[in-house]
Formats: structure tokens, sequence, C-alpha cells
């Protein structure tokens, strides 16, 4: 059995390819990298002993809004500022952070090991909603296209006379 299709069909398919043509040129260009997600984004999902070696810990911690339920303010986490002497900078997935002065080389490997994995994790993430967003962007008006066109048939056929 083949399937035919009238003509507004045909113009449905073709307008809904030229659509998804569009959605992927627009998603290609604006696929998520590394550079999308900040790294408060990742510093917030490490364990505090293991981000508070980097000295961006603090740049973070400065930064968010004091919560008084914890009772706890920003100099007694970090501690005072001028304490933390710069150390190595590394390159962590595409974001350069920089180490406090006087860690093992151990513990700046287990530490941006972490960094890495959290950041490909919400890379992952972004990645995905970024994706579910374009086949919406996509589906959504391709239906509503073919609904419309469906109902106005519906409504023309309504007012032929019957044979």
């Amino acid at each position: 059995m083949t399937m035919r299709l009238n003509g507004w069909q045909r113009l449905w398919v073709v307008v809904v390819g030229v659509w998804l043509l569009l959605i992927l040129a627009g998603s290609y260009w604006g696929w998520p990298t590394a550079e999308y997600v900040s790294r408060a984004d990742v510093l917030k999902q490490m364990k505090a002993g293991d981000a508070k070696q980097f000295l961006d810990y603090c740049d973070f911690v400065f930064e968010q809004p004091q919560q008084e339920s914890k009772g706890q303010d920003s100099s007694q986490s970090c501690g005072p500022w001028s304490k933390y002497q710069a150390g190595q900078p590394v390159e962590i997935g595409g974001h350069t952070l920089q180490f406090i002065n006087g860690l093992s080389q151990e513990q700046m490997n287990h530490t941006a090991g972490e960094y890495y994995g959290l950041l490909r994790s919400t890379l992952a993430v972004r990645r995905a909603e970024f994706a579910g967003d374009a086949f919406a962007l996509w589906i959504v008006p391709a239906v509503a296209l073919y609904a419309v066109g469906w109902a106005i048939g519906w409504i023309r056929r309504g007012f032929s006379p019957t044979q």
C-alpha cells in the first residue's frame, strides 16, 4: 500500500523540511561548549574541601548572597583573602583556574579530575536541554501547521455540497 499525499500535505512536508534545516543550522552555531558553563556552576557542585583549593572558590563565595540560616560568613569559609597566594594556573576543559599555593601535585590532580568530571556532566545536561529545546522548536510549529491545515480543510469540506 503506497501513501498518497495531496498537494497541501506535500507543501507541509517541504515547509517542515526547510524549517528542520534552519533549526539544525541554528543548533550547530548555538551548541553548548565548555565556555557556556561558568566556573561558579562547577564549583557549586564540588565538595567544599576540594573547591577551596582554587582561588576562584573565594571569588565564588564572595559573590554569593549571605545565607543567615547557615550562620557562616564568607570570611570564615575562605579566610582572609591575603592568606592565599596564587599558585599554579591550570587549564581544565577550557576553563583556566588557579590553585592556591602549597598544594601537592597529587592534590591538584585529584581536584582537577573532580572539576573536569563535574564540568563534563554539567555540559552534558546543558547539551541535552539544548537538544530538547531545538526538537520542541521544530516539532511544535510543524504539528501546529499541520493541525491548522487539517482544520481549514475540514471546514472547507463542510461547505461543499455532498455527493
